[in-house]
């Protein structure tokens, strides 16, 4: 009988996952990452699951590895005016690397999550990284994980929507059914990142000027860590039309803002790169993703070094330094890189 580890964060979709694997045949065990400072709800919601489908559940103290893999990172990459993404780091060297560890040592074959992506087959007959059914697949977040594990991984909601998940947590009784929607970022408790920015980095929120691309002074702004590429709100600028954050300069603690055209970019280049597939080739046309919540846009993709430069058939909105580029062929995901480099338009 196979034997599988599931990561059960005690919201529906892990326990949703759980039970289906369970129900599957397989000799189902239930582990819980610590990552930082665990919530004692989310741990209690995931032994009672544990407990009703009658499997072995076990916590894991993970923090030191968060720290040093995600927290520290994310951190230092808002600090340098960067957006990097934490879930992609985390799945990296957490869920896929530290606890895929801990499954092979509880004598396990398989590592299983709530994710909204599918493994499947690509048109050689190889192992691939798919994205959903669902209208909120995540496969975006899971570009970098490791390709020797695709064979070991398990995804039973790849074939699921979100509805579809809570109803039938709610037929067979599971207590986290209608639980409420877990936030973006596992590790923030109060308010939201910047609780973790002003413990770790404090030099982040220094006061600082605001300029248009011309460089004229236009105001101030509150800390590198309160903003974002593309971001609008907070600027607090009367200029009379709509700004947005185009670039942050830490070499000079300076914002540049820039007008809706300003921020529409042409192509980015992406460094740090995992396949998951074969790379495309110089030249070969693409669907890429500069973030989760934005769609994938034709793209071709050419090769400088170990580098790759992203080129959009049309001006996509905001890149930001940092971010990942996720490109796919079909519902297959070939894999991806951190963007180093934009080319705007203006």
């Amino acid at each position: 009988m196979p034997k599988v580890l599931v990561a059960m964060s005690g919201g529906v979709d892990s326990s949703l996952s759980a039970f289906l694997l369970v129900r599957e045949g397989y000799e189902v065990i239930g582990a819980t990452m610590n990552l930082a400072e665990a919530n004692p709800k989310a741990l209690e919601d995931a032994q009672k699951v544990a407990q009703l489908l009658g499997i072995p559940h076990y916590t894991l103290d993970l923090q030191d590895d968060f720290q040093k893999e995600v927290l520290q990172p994310f951190l230092k990459g808002y600090s340098e005016g960067k957006t990097p993404n934490p879930c992609i780091l985390c799945n990296r060297y957490i869920k896929f690397g530290t606890l895929w560890k801990k499954a092979r040592e509880l004598g396990c074959d398989f590592l299983a999550t709530g994710h909204y992506a599918r493994i499947g087959k690509d048109s050689r007959g190889r192992t691939a990284l798919m994205k959903g059914k669902s209208t909120r697949e995540q496969s975006y977040f899971l570009y970098n994980i490791p390709s020797y594990l695709l064979e070991n991984i398990i995804f039973p909601l790849g074939e699921w929507e979100k509805e579809g998940v809570r109803k039938k947590a709610e037929e067979v009784g599971l207590p986290v059914a209608q639980k409420e929607k877990s936030k973006d970022l596992c590790f923030v408790r109060e308010g939201d990142y910047r609780f973790w920015m002003r413990k770790l980095a404090p030099e982040a929120f220094q006061k600082g000027p605001i300029v248009d691309r011309e460089g004229k002074f236009l105001g101030w702004h509150k800390g590198i860590a309160n903003y974002t590429i593309g971001q609008r709100q907070g600027l607090g600028i009367p200029a009379g039309i709509r700004l947005y954050v185009k670039e942050i300069r830490t070499s000079n603690n300076t914002i540049v803002v820039g007008t809706e055209e300003e921020i529409e970019a042409k192509a980015v280049w992406a460094t740090a790169l995992n396949w998951l597939s074969l790379p495309p080739e110089e030249g070969e046309k693409v669907e890429a993703k500069i973030r989760y919540a934005s769609p994938a846009r034709p793209a071709y993709v050419f090769w400088e070094g170990d580098n790759i430069k992203v080129e959009f058939s049309e001006p996509i909105r905001a890149p930001s330094l940092g971010q990942s580029v996720v490109l796919y062929q079909g519902e297959i995901v070939l894999g991806g890189g951190t963007i180093c480099k934009i080319s705007w338009l203006k």
